[in-house]
């Protein structure tokens, strides 16, 4: 259909513009057709057409995330998007997630696989990252379930459990034992 972005895309394409072409980077990261057409488009339909005619799945979920497009996270997994991408410099989609506090996005990155125990930089969790921000008790729940260890030291040896005893509130103490039963398997 002309006028589509689909259209636009084909034509491109027919141009010579490769699926995978950045229009820049940084570092290992690259801003391609796909990550426009899902971080600044939000174009679900293009970022499927795109998918399907075989460009590289990656680069995009922190765009995802941010935009809180659940679907398209899906979409991106369902294409073999890396999951843990950006782990070796200390952050993932889902660590980013959990610093804007889009939970929604974490929950679907924890059902997709996500790592509940990626660190950061700073040897620092989810948990720590939440704690850290004052994010509510019920936010943990997902990591709990999704087996996230509450023993994990960050770079200055703290723990989640240890700094989740320390409140006075009996859900946080709650929290903290569900994570020290997990921790003990």
């Amino acid at each position: 259909m002309p006028g589509t972005p689909i259209a636009m895309a084909e034509l491109l394409l027919g141009l010579g513009l490769g699926l995978d072409d950045a229009a820049f980077t940084e570092g290992e990261w690259r801003a391609t057709p796909l990550w426009f057409s899902i971080s600044r488009g939000r174009n679900y339909p293009l970022a499927e057409y795109l998918l399907k005619r075989g460009c590289n799945p990656d680069f995009c979920l922190f765009a995802a995330a941010w935009n809180e497009d659940r679907v398209t996270i899906r979409l991106l997994l369902a294409h073999g998007a890396d999951i843990e991408e950006g782990a070796g410099r200390g952050e993932t989609p889902l660590l980013g997630a959990i610093g804007w506090s889009k939970f929604g996005p974490a929950e679907e990155l924890l059902l997709g696989g996500a790592n509940p125990d990626a660190q950061d930089g700073k040897g620092r969790t989810a948990l720590h990252l939440m704690l850290g921000k004052g994010s509510a008790a019920g936010h943990f729940a997902m990591f709990v379930a999704a087996g996230a260890r509450g023993d994990i030291a960050d770079a200055d040896g703290r723990t989640a459990v240890e700094l989740l005893r320390r409140k006075r509130d009996p859900v946080w103490k709650a929290i903290a034992e569900g994570l020290a039963s997990i921790s003990s398997r």
